[in-house]
């Protein structure tokens, strides 16, 4: 084995010494391209100031500088490899071929120039997918031309540092655990970092699936969700680069706490400048009014600050029934139109409410609510016309009889005076008719409200839109409801969507997500056991795969976690009064609970605790709310002792950090304390805030006992 570690090192000695030779003659590339590119600039500027260049100087102008654009890329792709060229090792004899070939997978592929051989196959290609599906024996994978199927003769894996083979491997089985152990058993980064090393059998599966268009992931904390969901982008982006860029895609995080941790995945992985956003940052200019944040209604409502009655209204306005209810009225507004009113002027119709019912349901169904009712009104301004003539002419004789001819220069004067009292009555009548016979989507939502929930309801509704500032649960349906009528088009240019955290959405959400993004893939991941928001707790995900509807979706359900060490997995089972998820046989401490009769004491508790961990390594206080963070923070000492992240737009460092749970949320830290000290810790709320831990997690409770 000692001859075969040898040839290994050498041959890692080879290809490092390809990659730095080819790193030079880019660096050299680059520097000279670099400097004719802004030569070429300054002289297209001065050449064609007052003219454009011609369309094949543009051209060329543009291949120029693509071809610099491919080789900086290229070059950030050589920096990533050199320290760990590759991490496995496959033998795959094809069926027909005498023997096996080695593949070595890394994160990227690496030609030879010279002699055309790929030394580096990227993990995200066809055959690389052997590695992490099968043991020895039979294998086969999908490659453009077909099935390719043979014999997998030897499954190796390597831990390499800066060039140097500090362990290798052989298994017949899946990714070995002595590698798995040594990743997990280190402290985490600061942002997550990609699992390509590490990808199990399950998480392959979800990464490569392509049969699906929708497709939810559930899986237990700690089974790599949202890692997944991140990998899968960048092997789409590698598949299908001619018809898939990073501007098509858009990832849906929980907060932007969460955006910063993920941030560093997809350019590890040659992937930059796809969109990370929230719900509430993408619908922001969707609807003309102010509204509650989602992190303010959070800490309401996890902090008991809501009234039964809204925490219910909340509820079943985000549920199925509501949803179906909307879609109802809407259906009938669609074949109906609105219940139309006849507009009248100085006694007289200008056009009844039957006439206009018949125009609209004369306009093909192919055009959508909004656009059939724009096509009604311009038949009124039509008819409207005729009515303005008449009335300019007699206001015009009213104006002469009342001030006499000679008061005005000439018969255009009298005829402008005319148009001015004329638009006064023109603009009432717009308003009229836009009240009346537009289907506005706070009207039709208020109706919904009043027939649903009551007058009450209805009541507070209406005193949110007078003080210009809606209720976090009345967004969504008023999107949808926008959706429907056509008055918010789809973002059709969108073609891959990620949202993670999926559980914490409502049924209704999912329906706008599905009408914004009509031509879009969705990879949704999520886990029902860490719903933030009670208001929107299921015992399952399925309920997604239903608000997706004809589009239809997958469900993959991811079974082992590998985050924490199997006594905090066992730990946070029992929260829940459940079994422990299959997970990784790694060990550690057991939890540490803990009581204290004063905040004195607690706090010192804390210190002493934050004290004994290792340099290097993230240890996180969490809270039940962000009230409840700041106070404890001020008791620790301030940033002496920790950093306060108390918002969304808080970001993450090494050290000790105190935050609320909402905040912590799809995070992981070598050690965890939870403050459950304070009032009634919802069970669902403390998981989440246990499952947060890696190697350590202490939880404090109430009074005299743990």
């Amino acid at each position: 084995m000692m001859e075969e570690f040898e040839r290994e090192q050498r041959r890692i000695d080879a290809v490092r010494e390809k990659i730095r030779s080819k790193i030079g003659r880019n660096k050299d590339y680059l520097q000279s391209r670099k400097r004719e590119i802004v030569g070429l600039r300054k002289f297209t500027w001065d050449e064609y100031a007052h003219q454009a260049p011609e369309p094949s100087q543009r051209a060329e102008f543009q291949r120029q500088e693509n071809e610099y654009s491919r080789r900086a890329s290229e070059q950030d792709r050589l920096a990533a490899l050199y320290p760990s060229p590759y991490f496995a090792r496959i033998d795959f004899r094809e069926d027909g071929e005498a023997e096996a070939g080695p593949v070595y997978i890394g994160k990227f592929s690496f030609l030879d120039d010279e002699s055309l051989e790929m030394l580096v196959c990227d993990w995200r290609a066809p055959v690389a997918s052997v590695f992490y599906d099968y043991e020895y024996g039979r294998a086969a994978y999908s490659s453009p031309v077909g099935a390719v199927e043979g014999e997998l003769t030897l499954k190796r894996q390597f831990l390499i540092n800066n060039g140097v083979l500090s362990a290798m491997f052989d298994s017949s089985l899946e990714i070995q655990d002595e590698i798995l152990q040594q990743i997990l058993s280190h402290n985490v980064d600061e942002k997550m970092r990609t699992i390509v090393t590490t990808i199990q059998r399950e998480q392959n599966r979800a990464i490569r699936d392509e049969k699906n268009g929708v497709l939810v992931i559930s899986g237990p904390a700690g089974s790599g969700k949202t890692s997944i969901a991140l990998h899968r982008i960048a092997y789409l982006l590698y598949h299908h680069r001619s018809g898939l860029s990073e501007d098509n895609i858009v990832i849906f995080s929980p907060n932007d706490v969460f955006n910063d941790y993920i941030s560093d995945v997809l350019p590890s992985l040659g992937e930059k400048n796809v969109r990370q956003t929230t719900f509430e940052e993408f619908v922001g200019g969707m609807l003309p009014i102010g509204r509650e944040g989602y992190d303010e209604f959070m800490e309401s409502m996890i902090g008991g600050a809501l009234t039964e009655r809204r925490v219910a209204a909340a509820k079943h306005k985000g549920s199925r029934e509501f949803t179906l209810e909307i879609e109802r009225r809407l259906a009938q507004t669609d074949e109906e139109g609105p219940s139309f009113a006849q507009i009248a002027y100085r006694g007289v119709p200008v056009v009844t409410g039957e006439e206009l019912s018949g125009l609209f349901c004369a306009q093909t169904r192919r055009l959508t609510i909004e656009e059939r009712l724009c096509r009604v009104r311009a038949e009124f301004f039509t008819k409207l016309a005729g009515v303005k003539k008449q009335r300019i002419i007699e206001l015009s004789a009213e104006l002469v009889e009342k001030n006499g001819e000679s008061y005005y220069l000439n018969k255009r004067a009298i005829t402008c005076e005319a148009r001015m009292f004329w638009y006064r009555d023109f603009l009432a009548l717009e308003a009229e008719y836009n009240r009346k016979n537009m289907a506005d989507a706070f009207r039709i939502y208020a109706q919904l409200l009043q027939g649903g929930f009551g007058v009450d309801e209805c009541a507070e509704f209406g005193q949110s839109l007078a003080g210009g500032r809606l209720r976090f649960e009345d967004a969504a349906p008023l999107l949808y409801i926008r959706c429907l009528l056509g008055e918010l088009r789809p973002a059709d240019t969108i073609r891959q969507i990620v949202i993670d955290e999926a559980q914490d959405y409502t049924f209704l959400q999912y329906r706008v997500f599905a009408s914004l993004f009509r031509r879009a893939g969705f990879t949704i991941l999520g886990d029902a056991m860490q719903t933030l928001n009670p208001a929107v707790r299921h015992k399952d995900l399925d309920y997604i795969v239903e608000a997706f509807g004809e589009r239809g979706a997958g469900h993959i359900l991811l079974t082992t976690a590998y985050r924490s060490t199997k006594e905090i997995n066992e730990y946070a089972a029992r929260i829940l009064g459940g079994e422990c998820p299959v997970c990784v046989e790694r060990h550690g401490e057991e939890p540490l609970e803990a009581a204290f009769a004063c905040e004195q004491e607690k706090a010192d508790f804390i210190r002493e605790k934050l004290r004994q961990e290792s340099a290097g390594s993230t240890t996180a206080v969490i809270t039940k709310t962000t009230a409840e963070a700041v106070r404890l923070h001020e008791l620790l000492g301030g940033d002496q002792t920790a950093k306060l992240i108390a918002s969304s737009d808080g970001r993450l460092s090494r050290g000790a950090l105190v935050l609320p749970c909402a905040l912590a949320k799809g995070l992981e830290f070598d050690s965890v304390i939870v403050d459950a000290s304070c009032g009634e810790f919802d069970r669902n709320l403390l998981y989440i805030c246990c499952t947060r831990a890696l190697h350590r997690l202490t939880v404090i409770g109430q009074g005299q006992k743990a």
